[in-house]
């Protein structure tokens, strides 16, 4: 009896570590295969209170005339530490929204950080939203836009999605 127990134990054992280590395969497979963790980062000031080197990242694409309009720095984020994003990942254009009576002046990727290119982004204006086109992002790296509206920035909404990433999400 007692040699019938012991090789119960082992069989209970064995099955316990059996499926540990299924477990742990898998998980590090889900790992291998994460999704993209793009992001967004955004930052908006009234003109007329934006400090002098806030205003100078928008250079000559600033207006004459500062009453009622928003400045806005707005970066999308590559967070994946060894996975390019390809304009194919993009399941959906990117779409920045902002309150209806309000009125997109400008809107340009105008820096980077990391390898990203921001020449070769395609962005366009359509009343109160901006248009972002699918563009390669190399891991670990940020394209940033500039954006002038006039009246109010916020509420604001980021629309558009990865194959991988169902919604983009702020940076947290």
């Amino acid at each position: 009896m007692t040699q019938e127990l012991l090789i119960q134990n082992i069989v209970i054992i064995g099955a316990i570590l059996l499926g540990v280590y299924y477990l742990t395969l898998r998980a590090r497979r889900r790992k291998a295969l994460a999704k993209y963790e793009m992001a967004y980062a955004y930052h908006a000031e009234a003109m007329a209170n934006a400090d002098e080197e806030f205003k100078a990242a928008f250079g000559a694409a600033l207006p004459q005339n500062p009453t009622g309009k928003v400045l806005v720095r707005f970066s999308l984020l590559n967070r994946a530490k060894d996975k390019e994003i390809k304009p194919e990942d993009f399941a959906t254009q990117i779409e920045i929204h902002f309150p209806s009576e309000s009125a997109v002046l400008y809107a340009k990727a105008v820096d980077k950080n990391g390898a990203a290119l921001p020449s070769a982004v395609g962005t366009d204006v359509e009343e109160n939203r901006v248009i972002v086109y699918p563009f390669a992002l190399p891991e670990r790296s940020s394209v940033i836009f500039n954006i002038i509206v006039d009246g109010s920035a916020t509420p604001f909404e980021v629309l558009g999605s990865l194959h991988a990433q169902d919604q983009l999400e702020p940076l947290s």
